[in-house]
């Protein structure tokens, strides 16, 4: 009996040495945020601020690799790691109760007013939007939040003189 826990223990061992050996590595691999993923001292502000107020329990703000958010839904390139790596912490989402913000800069219009309006006042600009309105941030906030949703540009569209945006 004593045989059969020594050979057990060492098969343990070793499964759990080669699951270690196999995930470790991407753990320590430092990765390059991409152009999308920089963000200014202000849109890092506008980052916690919708976090701080629970934007990401309504939006998501990842294209996913599966075909039907890029060619179906238009939605642009599929997210890639260095997008994401100086969001901390995560800011993601995982469910699209409001539409998905990953490129939203490229959608909407560019006014500030319109930001602000949105975001104080979403019935305002989409008379059944079930967006809570959030009167209650303050103009830095709100200056910061727009910041980072104005930031938020697919890195692979150009602009052309003559149209809004074109890959």
């Amino acid at each position: 009996m004593g045989k059969y826990w020594l050979w057990g223990f060492v098969y343990i061992a070793i499964l759990l040495i080669c699951a270690f050996a196999l995930t470790l590595p991407p753990v320590f691999q430092k990765v390059e945020p991409t152009e999308y993923g920089k963000l200014t001292d202000l849109e890092k502000q506008g980052l916690r601020v919708y976090l701080r107020e629970g934007c990401y329990y309504c939006h998501t703000m990842m294209v996913h690799t599966d075909k039907t958010d890029a060619e179906y839904w238009g939605m642009g390139r599929e997210s890639k790691v260095g997008d994401y790596t100086t969001f901390e912490p995560n800011a993601l989402g995982s469910q699209r109760i409001g539409p998905d913000l990953t490129y939203v800069a490229d959608r909407v219009p560019e006014d500030d007013d319109w930001w602000i309006r949105r975001i104080t006042d979403p019935r305002s600009i989409t008379p059944t939007s079930i967006m809570p309105p959030f009167k209650h941030l303050s103009q830095q906030d709100l200056r910061a939040l727009i910041a980072f949703l104005k930031s938020r540009k697919n890195p692979e569209m150009k602009q052309v003189e003559g149209e809004k945006w074109s890959e």
